[in-house]
């Protein structure tokens, strides 16, 4: 298992930015996405290709939610800290906390997955040992 709690770091790039060089708010969604597929591949060992194409399974998003505290501008590197707060039968909640390149709170997002089989579709329980790696791991961000 990879250090806890998980840092995903990520350049904002001009793209990412409006005319006043400040993120898109519409780019923020992207951001913790990319942490929590990363955190899916360090701590779990299987990005969501993998968990498709190997599993039939997938992990659809089912909430979303980001609160903004400071801007966050072109050439930042932001690191999103990765935390899991539950871990239901079939459900994952991700809390991501990002800081800027001078160590202030940026904004919080939150992404609750389902866990799903692909055919049919239909919600289904997180395999047991995926289940421990997701404890020891919320384990090791509380120590």
């Amino acid at each position: 298992m990879t250090d806890a709690p998980f840092i995903y770091r990520r350049q904002i790039h001009w793209g990412d930015t409006d005319a006043a060089g400040i993120a898109y708010t519409g780019k923020f969604l992207d951001f913790i996405l990319e942490a929590v597929e990363s955190w899916w591949r360090e701590v779990i060992g299987l990005d969501w290709y993998r968990l498709k194409e190997d599993h039939k399974m997938g992990s659809p998003m089912v909430h979303a939610s980001l609160d903004f505290f400071k801007p966050v501008y072109d050439g930042d590197v932001l690191e999103l800290k990765v935390i899991v707060e539950n871990l239901g039968g079939a459900s994952i909640t991700h809390c991501i906390d990002a800081f800027g390149p001078d160590g202030v709170r940026r904004f919080e997002g939150k992404l609750v997955g389902a866990l799903i089989q692909r055919d049919p579709m239909r919600s289904t329980r997180f395999p047991d040992d995926w289940r421990e790696i997701v404890e020891r791991y919320q384990a090791a961000c509380e120590s």
